[in-house]
């Protein structure tokens, strides 16, 4: 079970939200956080990206407005155990029809829907939060492959609720500096259909340290205390999947300042506990 320290605080934010706040500072609004203003001073140049956000505030709006992808995405190869959903199969008895069968002459026009076994939809909860000491292409590499495992996961046939977890152990409130707080990002709900492209960018280089950064700062606007300007320490967990069977949850964590990101391993702890 994924480590659960007692926090202070917690909120869960919709990802709409986010992107709502951030263009709006962008676009020149003030924000009664201090801590946003970062936002209007995002690199400009692709050497300071690659030194600390992962991205040009240019980059990320336009990740924002098309969507955002990558090679590693793009060639993700997760094993995801075999789901069967119900087919349509062809019913000598049945009592559903095939209209274009019967008015081309077929004799057998009758069909009826094949109960399979199908995989019940699940809750991911993915951590995305790390020091100020990990690269920003350590933090991308993560998120190339959590958008990977996210698309088979889909792609199979599982109705996926996802939801991107930020926990701060300490110096996130001004005010309130030794306080564990945790952020929630609510990006799919149970039953929701939304398009990869809408939320890509979180999953880009930039996602944790503009995207994230955004999360923390509105959810203390939230609780009604000021935000630091080092945005809180991440909790420190380690690089692994948890399946809770009770509330069919994927718990997936990451350590708060990795030298690399285990693909291979993560992709193999995957496989394992989606082939339970």
């Amino acid at each position: 079970m994924i480590p659960n320290p007692n926090f202070k605080r917690e909120i869960v934010i919709d990802w709409d939200e986010i992107r709502e706040t951030y263009f709006k500072i962008r676009g020149g609004e003030r924000h009664p956080q201090s801590a946003s203003a970062f936002l209007h001073n995002l690199p400009t140049t692709q050497r300071e990206a690659d030194l600390f956000y992962g991205a040009t505030g240019e980059q990320m709006d336009e990740w924002l407005h098309n969507g955002f992808t990558s090679d590693e995405i793009q060639g993700a190869d997760l094993y995801v155990k075999d789901i069967h959903l119900p087919e349509q199969i062809w019913d000598e008895e049945g009592e559903n029809v095939d209209v274009c069968a019967a008015l081309s002459g077929d004799d057998e026009p009758f069909v009826e829907w094949e109960d399979l076994p199908s995989k019940p939809g699940i809750r991911v909860v993915a951590e995305l939060a790390f020091l100020g000491g990990t690269q920003a292409s350590v933090i991308a590499e993560y998120g190339a492959w959590l958008a990977g495992a996210l698309a088979n996961l889909e792609g199979e046939g599982v109705d996926v609720e996802l939801d991107v977890a930020h926990p701060s152990q300490q110096n996130l409130v001004e005010s309130d500096s030794r306080s564990s707080n945790q952020m929630i990002v609510r990006i799919k709900r149970a039953g929701e259909v939304r398009d990869f492209a809408d939320y890509s960018a979180l999953f880009s280089p930039g996602g944790f340290r503009i995207l994230g950064f955004t999360a923390r700062f509105i959810a203390c606007q939230k609780w009604g205390v000021q935000c630091s300007s080092g945005f809180g320490r991440s909790t420190n967990r380690s690089w692994d999947i948890d399946w809770d069977p009770t509330d069919r949850t994927l718990y997936i964590t990451r350590p708060a300042q990795p030298s690399n990101f285990p693909a291979e391993m993560m992709t193999a702890k995957l496989a394992e506990v989606m082939g339970d």
